[in-house]
């Protein structure tokens, strides 16, 4: 499950902090484990400009939450929902798996392997939401 792309994300983050002057900012928690996210971001003439995150969790979690600040920066807020739809489809065992060739996404997509971890992965996306 660990695969390299995810080691890199969480050895190399992008988006650690909060942007200053952030116009959106949230937490969120997962109770039965303890992790947990502040994710902020930007918006401008309706797209996220900036976005980053204060963080404590389990690598999963962490590596997660870098890659949708790699993959969100610069994206619409209109397009906010099908990236989260598309990601509870990535990492749901019992969906078809989307295509992609993103090596990100299919690290994440690993993670159908292991249903009881699949909210590490979804914590920083449902913050998003």
């Amino acid at each position: 499950m660990t695969s390299d792309r995810l080691i890199h994300h969480f050895k190399h983050p992008v988006g650690i902090g909060i942007p200053e002057g952030a116009t959106h900012e949230v937490h969120h928690r997962n109770h039965s484990c303890g992790d947990d996210i502040t994710l902020g971001w930007i918006v401008e003439n309706s797209i996220i400009t900036h976005i980053g995150y204060d963080i404590n969790g389990c690598m999963m979690h962490k590596a997660s939450a870098s890659i949708l600040c790699s993959k969100l920066k610069g994206a619409s807020i209109d397009e906010v929902d099908e990236w989260i739809k598309w990601m509870n489809e990535l990492t749901d065992a019992s969906k078809p798996m989307p295509e992609t060739d993103d090596e990100d996404f299919l690290a994440l997509a690993d993670i159908r392997n292991y249903p009881t971890r699949r909210h590490c992965v979804m914590l920083s996306w449902e913050a998003l939401r």
